[in-house]
């Protein structure tokens, strides 16, 4: 079964068990004894797991996606899903070190994009500036400058 197909059914059983608790959230129940009580934050808990877990699913789906994107120069849409993967993986576990590991990596494929993006930029101002178009390459290389501050030597010539 393809990881996009896994993706999508956890994603269904995972809304699927939310509206049930939120259904069951809506009714009137009678006061529990302590078993049943301790079996409902079991299963809150075991609830809680399976959406951190299906989130840091979609978010390995997004970066696969955003990866895809930089290779085809749709650096925005790149971008766009880089940020996103990472407000993801936050909201699925605001703490511990394998999130920690794995912001670190996304943010590392996000600096590869702006290196990668603001080279193609200084690369379309050179042609501009080659055809006579002064104005439209100095623009394009201010913005490959911001793209990636490193390249200011490279924007200035």
């Amino acid at each position: 079964m393809s990881r996009k197909v896994l993706v999508t059914s956890s994603l269904i059983l995972v809304c699927a068990g939310l509206a049930i608790a939120q259904q069951n959230n809506n009714t009137t129940t009678l006061p529990k004894d302590g078993a049943a009580l301790s079996e409902d934050v079991q299963n809150a808990s075991q609830k809680q797991e399976i959406i951190r877990i299906e989130k840091q699913m979609l978010a390995d789906q997004m970066v696969e996606d955003a990866r895809k994107s930089m290779l085809r120069e749709d650096f925005e849409k790149a971008r766009d899903q880089y940020l996103l993967v990472i407000s993801l993986l936050r909201e699925a576990s605001p703490d511990g070190e394998e999130v920690d590991k794995k912001v670190k990596s996304v943010r590392d494929a996000l600096a590869m994009l702006y290196k990668r993006w603001a080279l193609k930029v200084l690369s379309e101002a050179k042609e501009e500036a080659n055809q006579g178009l002064t104005e439209k390459a100095i623009e394009l290389c201010t913005m490959a400058a911001e793209l990636d501050p490193a390249l200011k030597g490279e924007t200035n010539r």
